[in-house]
């Protein structure tokens, strides 16, 4: 089939590019990143939607609002790593791991002028299960795309698939984050904890700690359940073989390795004295 934009950028514009070239015989492509695919002879790079007469836009990463009346032109689709209506908005798998959600996905969305609002098309859905990272689920998402994405906007196009408007109830947004959004609350408990060092993984910012006014950030760490939470939380109870013992709600958090703000290995006995509150 011919006659398809897709946009974006980086690693949203590569999986939707590779997994459509088996079905489409010339894709336009409109992004900032033009180096992170290898265009088909076929196909071309345009400098904006009004540029070709295709009349399907399909997006993954693209983050420059577009506005009504461009909406209007085309049919446009999307593509958001969250299931839609939960986490609408920026960074969903991290928050959907620190939501303790069931489950992650994506959907495929029709677009309006709302923020991933648009009718549903189509979800991969994914159990949320203990040891997989924000960034396993971002791989896993970016194969799952790229393997199923062709022929679901075939059968979209065609008319085989339709889309169903989104459920009212349940709508959740998720916001940006930012570095400050890494630093570690000492009143979090163990399950929380957990889930913040599963979501906030390299090579995005880890998650930190803040002692005389310098961000060491924690690479290597274990959890450790213990009911004494008459301890001051943030205190540094210990230092040992294993690491620094930082109390926090319902145990403590062992910092095992730390790393400060140029990427340097600061060894927690140097870093920390026992009592050091944090």
């Amino acid at each position: 089939m011919s006659g398809l934009i897709v946009c974006g950028d980086n690693m949203g514009l590569k999986t939707i590019y590779e997994g459509l070239v088996s079905c489409f015989d010339r894709i336009e492509v409109y992004t900032n990143t033009p180096d992170v695919i290898a265009l088909r002879e076929c196909d071309s790079f345009i400098n904006g939607f009004d540029c070709s007469d295709a009349q399907y836009v399909l997006s993954s990463g693209y983050a420059r609002l577009i506005d009504e009346q461009t909406l209007r032109s085309k049919k446009f689709l999307n593509i958001h790593y969250a299931l839609l209506p939960r986490f609408r908005g920026m960074h969903p798998v991290v928050w959907g791991i620190l939501n303790d959600e069931e489950f992650l996905g994506w959907t495929l969305h029709e677009m309006d002028a709302g923020m991933d609002s648009g009718p549903v098309i189509y979800q991969y859905k994914s159990p949320n299960v203990p040891g997989k990272t924000s960034v396993d689920y971002m791989h896993e998402f970016h194969e799952t795309v790229t393997e199923q994405i062709g022929p679901v906007l075939l059968d979209y196009i065609a008319g085989t698939v339709g889309s169903v408007p989104q459920s009212s109830e349940g709508i959740v947004w998720g916001v940006k984050r930012n570095l400050d959004d890494c630093r570690i609350d000492f009143s979090w408990d163990i399950g929380f904890l957990g889930r913040i060092f599963r979501a906030l993984v390299e090579p995005y910012p880890l998650p930190f700690v803040e002692h005389k006014g310098k961000k060491l950030f924690v690479k290597k760490h274990e959890l450790y359940s213990a009911a004494a939470d008459v301890i001051t939380r943030g205190r540094v109870c210990n230092i040992d073989s294993r690491g620094a013992w930082v109390k926090v709600s319902g145990g403590y958090l062992v910092l095992k390795e730390i790393v400060d703000e140029n990427g340097n290995n600061v060894p927690v006995d140097v870093a920390f004295k026992i009592g050091s509150r944090l």
